[in-house]
């Protein structure tokens, strides 16, 4: 005997939904991050492009011109006030399905090719761009050094 048209009815709605939370679990990850990220930044103070460096940077020998370009592209690319951007960011891993046209768009500004070892010794993080690409940047040494705060 056959079940009732209901109970099969439930049976495949219960099993569609089952599939739907394992193929987007990865997406509600990402919500879920963005939102924790977002109540991160709304009590952050603001720093201005010159104040970013000083604290994070300068000391570590990295570019003021690098870092500005950066800033630049995470601006344009993910939408964020530069003025929130902070070392420990990682807007790669909330934005996974973004990842490659994102480092695509940093490696053509650099006009660097990154390495398995490149993509292996970077987590994501904006800090660990900075110091990537400031290593990896094939610039003239006549860089952007004055780069200041109103432009950012």
């Amino acid at each position: 005997m056959l079940a009732p048209l209901w109970i099969i009815g439930l049976a495949v709605t219960c099993l569609v939904f089952v599939v739907y939370l394992v193929v987007f679990q990865s997406d509600l990850d990402g919500l879920e991050a963005w939102k924790k990220y977002n109540d991160d930044v709304c009590s952050r103070r603001p720093l201005s492009f010159d104040e970013l460096y000083d604290l994070y940077y300068q000391e570590r020998g990295i570019r003021k011109d690098v870092l500005y370009r950066i800033v630049q592209i995470h601006q344009s690319f993910w939408g964020i006030d530069p003025a929130l951007i902070r070392p420990q960011d990682n807007y790669i891993a909330m934005g996974a399905d973004s990842e490659q046209p994102f480092v695509d768009l940093l490696s053509a500004e650099f006009n660097a090719t990154l390495t398995e070892e490149d993509y292996k010794t970077s987590d994501g993080s904006f800090d660990s761009l900075v110091v990537l690409f400031n290593r990896l940047a094939h610039l003239g040494d006549d860089g952007i050094d004055e780069v200041s705060a109103g432009q950012v």
